[in-house]
């Protein structure tokens, strides 16, 4: 793994660098196959794309907040789980719903463990697209 690739899950990015654009397609990739909901692309990206340049949050920590969401959104009764019930991501991403008090604390140990997997597959396939 580079120095580029540790510094994106540490918060810090410097867009200059190619290497580190690529780097950031694949997180924002994870973060978008992790996501409850799928909708408005391009607007998730330019969130995405603006809290971590502005180092709002580490790439770990909203990993966390997205496993947590999903899951609470998955645990709900059925009709809460509709789609339209679900943040869109730019929405998520622009309200700064990573900081969200649990819902339901006791699934925080699942939340650290699929969110450990999610770095664990993106450590393990880094270089693969090269």
């Amino acid at each position: 793994m580079s120095r580029n690739e540790l510094t994106l899950f540490d918060g810090a990015i410097d867009l200059c660098s190619a290497e580190v654009q690529s780097e950031q397609d694949r997180l924002f990739d994870a973060f978008w196959d992790e996501y409850p909901r799928r909708v408005d692309k391009k607007a998730a990206r330019r969130a995405f794309d603006r809290v971590i340049k502005r180092k709002e949050v580490s790439f770990r920590e909203l990993i966390e907040g997205v496993v947590r969401y999903s899951m609470e959104r998955s645990i709900q009764d059925p009709l809460a789980r509709e789609p339209q019930f679900t943040k869109h991501p730019a929405t998520w991403l622009n309200n700064q719903s990573w900081l969200n008090e649990p819902r339901y604390p006791n699934l925080e140990h699942r939340v650290i463990d699929e969110t450990n997997d999610v770095i664990a597959w993106l450590l393990a396939t880094a270089g693969d697209d090269q």
